[in-house]
């Protein structure tokens, strides 16, 4: 499965990009997080509460940033299991920037699912799968205007 967007943040290209490098700060905008692991600089371990129609359970993930390019471009990849079933996604961030205090961000994610979570239909896991992204954008756009006004404070 594919997925991409395009939304504009109130954020400068280098604060977006600080933020979508940085593990911590990433795991902290991911919906259900159970806990966090740094593996190196680039990689970290996720154990999140995961769900999809009767599938429901832990799912244990790493994740890697590569092919950073300050301030305009980073590649995200991540593969883990949990509850019968498996993924694996390669996500694209491209940013530019709009102004000052203002930039855009593309993204591209492709999506690989296998085991329990295969076998309950690609209408249902894309609606899922939306869902969720909604939520982790959301959550990032928010934690970068709190981010924001703690600077300004």
């Amino acid at each position: 499965m594919k997925f991409n967007g395009r939304f504009t943040l109130e954020a400068s290209d280098k604060e977006v990009y600080e933020f979508i490098t940085d593990a911590r700060r990433m795991a902290s905008v991911i919906p259900d997080v159970q806990s966090f692991e740094p593996v190196d600089e680039d990689s970290y371990r996720l154990t999140v509460k995961a769900g999809l129609s009767f599938i429901k359970g832990k799912f244990n993930l790493k994740i890697r940033t590569a092919e950073k390019i300050p301030t305009s471009h980073a590649e995200i990849f991540g593969n883990g299991t949990g509850s019968g079933s498996s993924a694996s996604f390669h996500g694209v961030c491209d940013l530019s920037s709009l102004s000052p205090s203002t930039c855009q961000l593309d993204w591209n994610v492709e999506v690989q699912i296998g085991g329990l979570a295969a076998s309950v239909g690609s209408r249902l896991v894309q609606s899922a799968s939306e869902k969720y992204i909604k939520q982790l954008i959301d959550a990032f756009s928010n934690a970068l205007s709190l981010q924001k006004k703690s600077a300004a404070q």
